[in-house]
């Protein structure tokens, strides 16, 4: 039967349509196999190892940009050649073994070798391995080189790094260890060692007996183990680093170590232990002790002297004023007043030049002033300690307040004089002191009522104003009466922080 020239045409259309979509699929086809080829070239050519093919006999067939690059040649030149040659002359009998199992065992083969590069340099590789049969059937070794000299130069600095911690460790006077965060024991130094040997009494003692062992294991329960391991956990529970001294042994052999623990870290930063080092800073201590102590004496020796200048200094003023009284007669009381306070003064700094730490008693001061009014008025003054035999304990001036006490004592003591009658009974001054406090009372006679008051400073002349300004506001009051004679008496009373008790070096 004739087909009728429109039904082949149609069926020319659509062949041909079948046609076209069939060479547009072979087209794209085309385009991946080429991106895919791209890609495995890019993957191949530029892969951070390098590669290359071997036949059975040991040649070199097929080599990537980055094996030519590690060994600094021209690819073309690699091809054809046997690998053998390529190696360090110490790893070929290596790389003949590695290259007899692939032949024989056809199993993945690894190991370590040394390259020589065009320059004859060494390029140290780990070498991958397998055998492989290609489409044509044909046996190939692939191998895959992998370049360690930077890893191994960070392993050799690592390793020299160990090496030059350990032997620092190893000759370090310090005691160092290291502990995890169960408190084992990690490391320990040779003198850790020594000091552990001779804390048990053990000499025998070795470095594996302790491996492993807390503070409790290495020393025993004993209170320095304990608290050992007490600051142990704190410095790993805080995450910082502490300090504490440490004393170990008694007596002479007593021994004072700082120690210095701090925590050990993970990449995560997780804490998983410390590392203590412990320094024997007995002698350093001993010796710092020494040279406060060595100051502290030149210091007082400087200190004595300034104050025995300035006394004589001030006798010299008294002994220039004393030779000025009579020349004007109106100017003679303020002249005698003036007298006596450089004498009060020099009289403190005499007796803080005679002290290795400035220390005055104030029963020497009222003493020594005492005289010095008697011997400036012409006038009898009787000094006397109440108790002297018994209750009676000495307290010192505090150095600040010693010349203020002394020109207190002074104004008091000549005031009495100077308001006594000259027919009436001598001025009596008496002391009593219990080691923390002290009671100045002076006594002397009056013609008639005195009509001041310190307080509110009515009717008061001018030794008695200088007291009021000089009598410090904690430690000291001052008071007036009188007695059933009639007498008045004038009470100062000192406590702390103007008077305290007696130091030891100046209880004698």
């Amino acid at each position: 039967m004739t087909r009728s020239a429109e039904s082949l045409l149609h069926e020319l259309q659509v062949h041909q349509i079948e046609l076209e979509m069939q060479n547009e699929a072979l087209r794209q086809a085309q385009i991946d196999l080429e991106e895919s080829r791209d890609r495995y070239v890019d993957l191949y050519e530029f892969a951070p190892v390098g590669y290359l093919s071997l036949g059975p006999e040991g040649l070199i067939t097929s080599a990537n940009l980055t094996c030519a690059a590690l060994l600094g040649v021209e690819r073309a030149l690699l091809l054809g050649r046997r690998f053998a040659t390529l190696l360090a002359e110490a790893d070929r009998d290596r790389w003949q073994i590695c290259f007899s199992r692939l032949l024989r065992q056809g199993e993945r083969e690894q190991c370590e070798l040394t390259l020589l590069r065009a320059d004859a340099s060494p390029c140290p590789v780990r070498l991958d391995g397998l055998l492989f049969r290609s489409m044509e059937r044909r046996l190939e070794i692939r191998l895959a080189l992998t370049d360690t000299s930077r890893a191994t130069r960070a392993e050799r600095e690592l390793a020299e790094q160990e090496g030059l911690l350990r032997t620092i460790a190893e000759i370090s006077p310090d005691a160092i260890f290291v502990l995890d965060r169960a408190h084992r024991l990690r490391y320990f130094n040779p003198i850790s060692l020594r000091l552990a040997r001779e804390f048990r009494g053990r000499p025998d003692l070795a470095l594996e007996d302790l491996m492993g062992l807390d503070a409790l294991g290495i020393f025993g329960d004993v209170p320095l183990a304990r608290s050992f391991m007490a600051l142990d956990e704190q410095t790993m529970a805080q995450g910082q680093t502490l300090h504490a001294e440490d004393e170990v042994g008694s007596g002479a052999d007593k021994r004072t170590r700082l120690t210095v623990r701090t925590p050990l870290r993970n990449g995560s930063g997780q804490v998983t232990g410390l590392v203590g080092i412990a320094r024997d800073i007995t002698d350093h201590k001993r010796a710092e002790a020494e040279r406060l102590d060595a100051l502290k004496r030149q210091r007082d020796t400087l200190v004595r002297e300034v104050h025995h200048r300035i006394k004589n200094s001030l006798q010299s003023v008294a002994g220039l004023l004393q030779r000025e009284l009579g020349r004007f007669l109106e100017l003679d009381p303020r002249l005698q007043a003036a007298i006596g306070q450089v004498h009060a003064i020099a009289v403190a700094h005499g007796l803080q030049a005679s002290s290795p730490a400035e220390t005055i008693r104030f029963c020497d001061t009222a003493a020594q002033i005492c005289m010095n009014v008697e011997a400036q008025s012409l006038r009898p003054v009787v000094w006397r300690i109440e108790a002297a035999g018994s209750a009676f304990t000495p307290v010192q001036i505090h150095r600040d307040e010693a010349v203020a006490v002394a020109l207190i004592v002074n104004e008091l003591v000549l005031n009495a004089v100077k308001h006594s009658p000259p027919a009436a009974m001598p001025v009596q001054v008496s002391l009593h002191a219990d080691g923390r406090s002290a009671r100045l009372v002076i006594r002397n006679a009056v013609d008639g009522t005195p009509d001041f008051n310190l307080a509110n400073g009515k009717g008061l002349n001018t030794g008695l104003n200088l007291v009021r300004a000089l009598l410090p506001e904690a430690g000291a009051a001052l008071d007036h009466a009188r007695d059933g004679d009639g007498n008045l008496l004038t009470e100062l009373t000192l406590s702390w922080p103007v008077v305290q008790p007696l130091a030891a070096d100046a209880a004698g």
